[in-house]
């Protein structure tokens, strides 16, 4: 049996945390949310996910402070933003193989599942980050 490729959702607001969980559990992924960048870092002890969708306005360690940390301790991770706002997908600080993108909210759940595939099924991501 082929195990379901694991999302973790990173969001302060319920809403958003609790439908894309319900989304991506009805597409066939295993999905462990968190409210805050903490929250995550204490539960990544127990279990790492191949991707991660994290709002880049984090209460306390933000967005990208935690993708950071995230593929320092697991090199091979996929990240996508979720923003209010914008952000720059060419920091030089994110190797092209690790950001997938940034949707805005709302977000269009078409693309972001787009996005995720892609993501999953390659080792390198996607040749330019997804934008929405």
């Amino acid at each position: 049996m082929i195990a379901k490729p694991t999302i973790s959702i990173i969001d302060d607001e319920a809403i958003i945390r609790k439908s894309l969980e319900i989304i991506l559990i009805k597409n066939g992924y295993s999905v462990v949310t968190a409210k805050s960048g903490e929250d995550l870092l204490e539960a990544f002890r127990c279990s790492a996910a191949q991707l991660y969708i994290i709002d880049l306005e984090l209460p306390g360690i933000n967005g990208i402070e935690l993708a950071l940390h995230i593929v320092t301790q697991q090199p091979d991770a996929k990240i996508i933003f979720l923003t209010g706002g914008f952000f720059e997908e060419s920091d030089p600080r994110f190797r092209p193989q690790n950001l997938v993108g940034s949707f805005c909210k709302p977000v269009e759940i078409a693309s972001l599942l787009t996005a995720i595939q892609t993501a999953l099924n390659s080792s390198t991501g996607p040749e330019q980050p997804f934008v929405v």
